[in-house]
């Protein structure tokens, strides 16, 4: 029990109650996961204290993964990461283009597997390229920052050849056909997510085509405020994990019709994630498209967020009744009627996500007594009284999240 307390603590607190007795500095001392994944990102002033120096010293080789914060510079992260020899992950806030000499001049750096960091840097081909010589083993990357110029460079080295997953979380320059090019060679790529966060920047927001079929080892691909239409995706069959993220208040891109619905063949697509600002979808052809949804055997999860639907007309569609999780969220607001369509088309409904919906005591009782429902999420659901809490929490049999 001690031990759950202290893996919930911050490491600096947990560093803090290690020095309250000998039985609390025992336990700390000798249980290896208080000491895998040390967070430093957070030490309140402490950096320099003798405190959060001995935790360096004292986690030693023992750590796996570091998080640090703003507040190290370049020298103070240098001295603390030589410490540390059997780190494989990095996560770095406030990326400094001052970090690369810092990164380029420990030995073990070419064995990090993990590299997340965060705003600050205009982070542009070049330097990625850089990131990428500096560590050879990378196996995922994150790149999250606010002023990024990442076109094609025909002068981009080989990326690292055993990465598995890269994120990147865009500003205002970005050609991700150009630099999905630079990455041509990269065969090993499973988990992919691109995104654009400068929504003022239309120019970088235009409907283009996504081609994606080099990468044909992709299981997970997430598009994030991307205002690329579906239907200019094209993707590799082996995709399980889809994520469509649109916005389509910006100049009217990102909406859907029938025309940019998601015609593609993903025979093994287990779960899908479309989430739009407006959009009224009319029935599941909108979403899914007319020819290819017979071949989404594996298609088990689904989750909508969107301005309104019609349930029944989307629901209704063969391919969605094999459905064991669904997550819906529509501006408008999911009614009773709408669960009671929605446990009647899907016989093997197990997870219903229905938060900020406005169903009451009838539309929760429609799905404790499914007979298949055991998970329900209704956060936000506010018509909801305590008198229906009480009465969800009577079955017994279901798991409620509020």
């Amino acid at each position: 029990m001690v031990v759950k307390i202290f893996w919930h603590m911050e490491f600096i607190e947990r560093m803090k109650f290690r020095g309250v007795c000998k039985s609390w500095q025992r336990i700390i001392d000798t249980t290896p996961s208080l000491w895998s994944d040390p967070d430093f990102s957070n030490t309140r002033g402490f950096m320099k204290s003798s405190t959060l120096q001995r935790a360096i010293n004292l986690a030693g080789s023992r750590v796996i993964s570091v998080k640090v914060g703003p507040m190290f510079d370049p020298d103070n992260m240098l001295a603390t990461l030589t410490k540390l020899p059997s780190l494989r992950a990095l996560i770095i806030p406030n990326w400094s283009g001052s970090y690369f000499g810092m990164l380029d001049s420990i030995t073990w750096a070419s064995n990090l597997a993990h590299l997340e960091i965060s705003p600050s840097l205009q982070l542009t081909t070049e330097t990625i390229n850089t990131l990428f010589n500096i560590m050879p083993s990378l196996q995922s990357f994150s790149g999250s920052f606010d002023h990024s110029y990442i076109v094609y460079n025909p002068a981009f080295e080989f990326p690292p050849p055993r990465l598995t997953r890269l994120a990147l979380y865009g500003g205002s320059s970005v050609s991700w056909e150009g630099f999905l090019k630079n990455l041509h060679r990269l065969r090993t790529l499973e988990d992919l997510t691109l995104c654009n966060r400068n929504l003022s920047n239309i120019q970088s927001r235009l409907p283009r085509t996504i081609d994606l079929t080099v990468f044909w080892q992709l299981k997970k691909v997430e598009l994030l405020d991307m205002v690329c239409s579906p239907n200019q995706l094209v993707l590799p069959p082996m995709i399980r994990d889809l994520k469509l993220k649109f916005c389509g208040s910006v100049n009217g891109y990102g909406t859907y019709d029938g025309s940019r619905a998601l015609n593609i063949f993903l025979p093994h697509l287990e779960r899908l994630t479309v989430e739009t600002s407006d959009t009224i979808f009319a029935n599941a052809m909108e979403i899914l498209g007319p020819d290819y949804t017979s071949s989404w055997a594996n298609f088990k999860s689904f989750s909508l967020v969107t301005g309104a639907c019609n349930v029944e007309s989307v629901f209704l569609h063969p391919q969605l009744a094999s459905l064991e999780d669904v997550r819906l969220i529509t501006k408008v607001g999911v009614i009773d009627e709408d669960v009671e369509k929605l446990v009647s088309l899907l016989p093997n409904l197990v997870k219903a996500d229905l938060s900020f919906s406005k169903i009451t005591g009838r539309g929760i009782r429609a799905l404790t007594r499914s007979g298949t429902v055991s998970h329900i999420v209704i956060k936000g659901c506010y018509d909801l009284t305590e008198i229906d809490h009480f009465d969800a929490l009577k079955t017994g049999h279901v798991d409620i999240t509020w």
